[in-house]
């Protein structure tokens, strides 16, 4: 069996299956489908030179099996409505530039629509206030620490931060400048989500800008102490709640924080075991008073309401409006606000 009979109708049902896929998206969603199109079509060029080793005409074949795929794509229908020229594709070399030509084209079909997607992003941004001033923000230098905090509009028209959700159930309520700085990650991050209505920009305990709406400070509380109270409460939120599932935890938590222990005092926690099927005797867990001093500073349990974070690589990006978080899958940093609830040691 010649190769033409096997690799040429695979290329082709590749170009095939990339037209069904333009057919079956929105027109607004054509753009990855036109870019697949013009994949498929870049690679069955490129196997043309090795079947003409082994079946003389395979360029010509190609052209027609192409031309019959593509004729009714409406961004080609003009370019390969000329069946006179396809009559006259008699030589290898004329079919080869014919090929080239189509690819060509979808090449330039897939840059505008590039540049034209490139540009509703940036009408987009710019024409959100605190979007498009976080976007210029990020072009300047900033500090190592500096860190924004989002806020959208919440259903009964109140000002609610915006935090993300991490997939251990980790709150986030900090993002950096750089995750401003692309127009298209704007778009991508936002367009679909709530209603950002302001955003503080803060480095070394201090907020540098304002943009928009913000929660105020009541009499006598500053804009600073306000925001980042609101950051630690949803920050600390799941430790607060796994603490409040547990009644044992929970009462060893306000017993420590009431400073009720004693500087040489330590906690000892009991769960509960599972005896064995093959067990005939009682199992039991035997405990010695006589622990040495680093197990009594060192292994007691510490509880409090905020922590230290850390930067992470996997960002959620589907919007959970019910629970104010947003969540994605996407590549961008997920940032843990520094006030987030300490891990029990």
């Amino acid at each position: 069996m010649s190769n033409i009979t096997t690799v040429l109708p695979e290329a082709l049902n590749a170009v095939k299956r990339a037209v069904h896929d333009y057919r079956s998206r929105p027109e607004a969603e054509r753009t990855p489908a036109v870019r697949a199109v013009h994949t498929a079509v870049v690679r069955l060029m490129a196997q043309l030179p090795e079947l003409e080793k082994t079946e003389h005409g395979a360029t010509q074949q190609a052209v027609r099996g192409l031309t019959e795929i593509l004729v009714d794509l409406p961004i080609l229908q003009h370019f390969l409505s000329d069946k006179e020229l396809l009559n006259r594709l008699h030589t290898r070399q004329l079919a080869q530039e014919y090929i080239q030509q189509i690819e060509q084209h979808l090449k330039t079909v897939v840059d505008e629509l590039d540049l034209a997607k490139t540009k509703q992003h940036s009408d987009w941004v710019s024409n959100h206030e605190v979007l498009a001033g976080l976007n210029k923000a990020a072009s300047r230098k900033h500090h190592v620490d500096t860190y924004i905090l989002l806020f959208r509009r919440g259903e009964d028209e109140s000002i609610n931060l915006l935090t993300r959700k991490a997939k251990d159930g980790r709150v986030f309520t900090r993002r950096r400048p750089r995750d401003f700085a692309q127009e298209s990650k704007i778009y991508h991050d936002f367009h679909k989500g709530p209603a950002i209505v302001g955003a503080a920009i803060i480095a070394r305990n201090k907020i540098e800008t304002i943009f928009g709406q913000v929660p105020q400070p009541a009499e006598g509380q500053n804009q600073l102490q306000l925001l980042l109270s609101i950051s630690k409460e949803a920050a600390s939120q799941p430790a607060k709640d796994f603490l409040a599932a547990s009644s044992v935890l929970q009462s060893v938590h306000e017993i420590c924080k009431a400073d009720k222990v004693g500087k040489d005092g330590y906690i000892l926690l009991f769960t509960e075991l599972l005896a064995s099927p093959q067990c005939t005797e009682p199992q039991t867990q035997g405990v010695s008073n006589d622990l040495p001093d680093s197990v009594r500073s060192d292994d007691s349990a510490q509880l409090v309401d905020d922590s230290i974070g850390s930067d992470e690589s996997a960002e959620p990006a589907a919007f959970d409006q019910s629970a104010e978080v947003i969540e994605s899958d996407e590549s961008a940093e997920v940032i843990e606000s520094d006030e987030s609830a300490k891990a029990i040691a």
